[in-house]
C-alpha cells in the first residue's frame, strides 16, 4: 500500500514537472509567435513604402520624358 502511496505521489510530481516545462514552453512559443508576427509587419510595410516608391519613380520617368519631348520640339523650332 506504502508503494502506491510513493508511487501516485511521483506521479503527481512528474505531472506538475510536466505542466511547469508545457507551461514555460507555451511561453516560449508565444513570444517567438509575436517576434514573428512583428517582423511580418515590418515586412509589409517595407513592401508598401517599396510600391509608393516605385510608384513615385514611375510618374517621375514619365514626367522627364515629357519634358523631354518638349525640350525636343523646342529645339526643332529654334533650329528652322
Amino acid at each position: 500500500m506504502e508503494s502506491i502511496k510513493d508511487s501516485s505521489k511521483q506521479y503527481s510530481l512528474n505531472i506538475q514537472k510536466l505542466n511547469g516545462n508545457l507551461s514555460t514552453l507555451n511561453s516560449n512559443f508565444e513570444s517567438q509567435l509575436k517576434g514573428t508576427e512583428e517582423q511580418l509587419k515590418a515586412s509589409q510595410n517595407f513592401s508598401k513604402d517599396l510600391m509608393a516608391m516605385n510608384s513615385i519613380l514611375a510618374s517621375s520617368v514619365d514626367e522627364l520624358k515629357n519634358i523631354k519631348k518638349m525640350l525636343n520640339s523646342s529645339i526643332n523650332i529654334l533650329n528652322h
